[in-house]
């Protein structure tokens, strides 16, 4: 929800899978294989992968990744583990790995598979695997902002109802590459699908009034680019309260040698640094992505559906449900296993997003079917973040001792600064499909 750790770029991998062709992504030469009835397995693997999934997942994949696939295959009967997270627990460094996005969605049919057919349950599991209280002090906030979904409770995932090999994978997924060579973060996806269906507790709406901002923005690019702006004033509060170094030579006209060259909290620099730490592009697009599938992916349930899915009646939230399981809406979000040259939603991503933008980002309409950002877009999008900061700062994450609306007077003027960058991006975005971003 904006304060998260600094996560390592992926370039290494994402260079070495990028393509301008999805069938050709990740193709080395091929593994020793041996036939297995009507599907194939690496010599001493387990033939978990059906043989109707296989021969697409080779096509879209890769012979190197089919090969990583098969190796961890999962042993049947798994139990006890060391190293591992909690009770039955993946084994795998949470959020440290970027993997084909087909692989992310085959591991996640596997926990489809395993937890049963309450779609809004087993979403709300895999969330809570990546933003919980199991995934750290951050993680716990999303707890506290998105209600309860009946059967989601304990840990998020274990290895007695769903293979290893999809838990330990699914844990380690820091983000995903599409088949065109876009990084994106899925978990925020899924944190804005599990809001949009889950709903907001009585906190989480107490905070809504009282800062004037939408949860589904605070989960989603408000939330990201106001921590960007949080963590600058942590490390600049920082920076101004560490002791200054006793100067090495004699006094100048210049000053003391600290003092040369300005402020080093302004460091241009270390600003851009910790944005790309707080709110790099795979974050963003993983974003604008969220917003797009909460507004396009639910819908009211009805008797006849909670009854199919064996959804507990325990909460109020059980007259929202997702239009499909979580593996199929990405599927089709992103054009997973379609035919070549079939356009995927998310080509369309920054037009989508902008028309489905919570807060709102007001635009015009162009020429036919083709939007702009609206002169006051920027004052909007300024505006938005602000009011994330100052619920960020409510909550104690910037280490600030000062009132929000003081830090806030200080330190704001540099959140205009993010709002024209990703005003900006949003603009460039739309005319051609996609953005440098920082």
């Amino acid at each position: 929800m904006g304060a998260k750790a600094t996560k390592p770029k992926p370039e290494a991998q994402i260079q070495n899978r990028k393509t301008t062709k999805p069938a050709l992504r990740g193709q080395t030469e091929p593994a020793a294989m041996i036939n297995h009835g009507s599907m194939q397995t690496r010599a001493g693997g387990s033939p978990s992968l059906s043989s109707a999934m296989l021969p697409a997942l080779q096509r879209t994949m890769g012979n190197r990744t089919m090969t990583h696939l098969l190796q961890r295959q999962p042993k049947t009967g798994a139990g006890h583990r060391p190293g591992e997270a909690w009770d039955y627990g993946p084994i795998t460094k949470r959020k440290s790995v970027d993997h084909p996005i087909e692989m992310f969605i085959y591991w996640i049919k596997k926990v489809e598979d395993g937890y049963g057919p309450d779609k809004q349950m087993v979403l709300q599991r895999l969330r809570r695997l990546y933003y919980s209280s199991y995934s750290g002090k951050a993680g716990a906030k999303f707890d506290k902002v998105i209600h309860d979904q009946a059967g989601a409770e304990g840990p998020p995932l274990d290895v007695l109802s769903a293979p290893a090999e999809a838990v330990d994978g699914l844990y380690e997924t820091d983000t995903v590459t599409t088949s065109h060579g876009e990084v994106i973060d899925p978990g925020h996806i899924l944190a804005a699908l599990d809001l949009q269906t889950a709903g907001t507790t009585w906190k989480a709406d107490l905070g809504e009034l009282a800062d004037s901002t939408k949860m589904l923005g605070v989960v989603t690019w408000a939330g990201d680019l106001a921590s960007w702006w949080v963590e600058w004033t942590r490390r600049a509060k920082q920076i101004h309260e560490a002791p200054r170094k006793e100067p090495t030579g004699p006094a100048t006209e210049e000053g003391p040698p600290d003092e040369v060259g300005g402020d080093p909290a302004l460091d241009l620099g270390l600003w851009e640094e910790i944005g790309r730490s707080k709110a790099s592009k795979e974050d963003l697009l993983g974003d604008m992505d969220a917003q797009v599938l909460a507004a396009s992916s639910t819908q009211k349930s009805t008797a006849e559906s909670r009854k199919r899915e064996k959804r507990e009646v325990r909460y109020s939230n059980i007259d929202t449900e997702l239009t499909a399981p979580v593996s199929k809406l990405l599927e089709q979000y992103y054009g997973v296993w379609t035919k070549v040259g079939t356009t995927a939603p998310a080509a369309n991503r920054f037009a989508s997003f902008v028309r489905h933008a919570v807060p709102s980002i007001p635009y015009e309409e162009s020429t036919p079917g083709a939007i702009r950002l609206a002169p006051n877009a920027e004052g909007e999008v300024k505006d938005a973040i602000e009011s994330v900061a100052f619920l960020f700062l409510g909550e104690g994450y910037s280490g600030s001792h000062k009132d929000p609306h003081e830090e806030i007077r200080l330190n704001g003027w540099r959140m205009k600064d993010i709002a024209k960058r990703f005003v900006a991006f949003l603009n460039e975005g739309l005319k051609r499909g996609d953005a440098p971003w920082l």
